[in-house]
């Protein structure tokens, strides 16, 4: 299997926290360890109903989604199963669905949606089902035959075009000024941009009349308050908004500080301490901040630098962007805390 894919990080979350969270929902939440054996067992189930020769690999599965983590669980178990799966709005219209699977002629259908469909599906409940006959040697079979070699060689998933095209248009305008001072030899900027877009928003099978909004605003210095010292650093706040038909659908303000202390010591000499903060008003999202420091000597053709990178020990990094086609939140795992000797030679 490739080392890097979201199985194998999937696999390494429940090795290193099988009882942390994964994902939840308004109705249920789902640890790392049972995301994986819920996976892999549903991945079994799969090539069974879709009667797969184990050599039978990269085939499409359509997967009805809903907002649950139902339709995530489903997204792993394709890809486990070997195959790539194409998430289908249940809210399309019939005849659209039906273009789709004429086009996709998918292996099987499995649905994670609750509202009935025009086409034959497997509902998550009854996958669930069959996964209690799922016995030890299955899932024995499915890690030795069918995850490790069926390895993914292609995409794990496919979306389809609407085939309708529509016009969009956006527009940008930015601008930066800035002014130096003889005190402190200080320099400061403000910087500040907007960006609009118009299109079309396809949601439910209804194309809607949409905009997004996006906003930023930054201001940044630097200044030498003695012989010895240097400061720089600045703000940015980033404002984006969406709406369609003239109605507010998200939006979000996001904050970035940074600030980096340069002190001279000694001829040739130099300690650095860089902080840097991230806060979002999404209330979800914590205060991420993040604080580096180095010592470093530098002669005519050779550096040698001692830095601590993430000294307060943040573990992960959680971030939402929004765009025109999609809001998506990233969770970043970060190394708590690491030391690096970094030595430079000028040939």
């Amino acid at each position: 299997m490739n080392e890097y894919n979201v199985l194998s990080f999937l696999e390494s979350s429940a090795a290193k926290y099988p009882d942390r969270i994964a994902f939840k929902d308004k109705d249920e939440a789902i640890t790392y360890n049972d995301l994986l054996m819920r996976s892999q067992k549903i991945a079994f189930v799969i090539r069974k109903i879709s009667k797969l020769e184990s050599y039978e690999k990269n085939r499409p599965v359509a997967v009805f989604i809903d907002r649950n983590i139902k339709s995530l669980q489903l997204f792993m178990a394709v890809v486990y199963s070997g195959n790539f799966y194409v998430p289908i709005d249940p809210a399309l219209p019939a005849e659209r669905i039906q273009a789709m699977m004429d086009t996709l002629k998918p292996i099987c259908c499995i649905s994670a949606a609750k509202r009935k469909l025009p086409v034959e599906a497997s509902s998550f409940d009854s996958l669930v089902e069959q996964v209690q006959a799922v016995t030890e040697a299955d899932l024995e079979e499915v890690k030795g035959n069918l995850l490790y070699a069926n390895a993914i060689d292609s995409g794990i998933y496919v979306q389809q075009a609407s085939g309708q095209t529509y016009d969009a248009n956006s527009y940008l305008l930015s601008g930066r000024i800035s002014k130096s001072f003889s005190w402190c030899r200080t320099v400061i900027g403000l910087s500040g941009s907007a960006l609009l877009s118009d299109y079309s928003y396809l949601s439910a099978g209804k194309v809607a009349d949409a905009r997004t909004a996006g906003y930023t605003v930054s201001l940044d210095y630097s200044l030498r308050l003695a012989r010895w010292m240097t400061m720089e650093g600045g703000s940015l706040l980033e404002m984006t908004r969406r709406s369609v038909e003239g109605a507010a659908m998200a939006g979000v303000n996001d904050w970035e500080h940074r600030m980096q202390l340069n002190f001279l010591p000694a001829r040739r000499w130099m300690i650095s301490l860089h902080n840097e903060l991230y806060h979002s008003s999404e209330k979800d999202f914590g205060v991420n901040w993040f604080c580096d420091a180095s010592l470093s000597y530098k002669a005519d053709r050779w550096e040698v630098s001692l830095a601590g990178r993430n000294l307060v020990g943040t573990s992960q990094y959680e971030r939402v962007h929004i765009s025109s086609a999609v809001q998506s939140y990233t969770l970043t795992y970060l190394r708590p805390r690491e030391i690096v000797v970094r030595f430079c030679l000028d040939l």
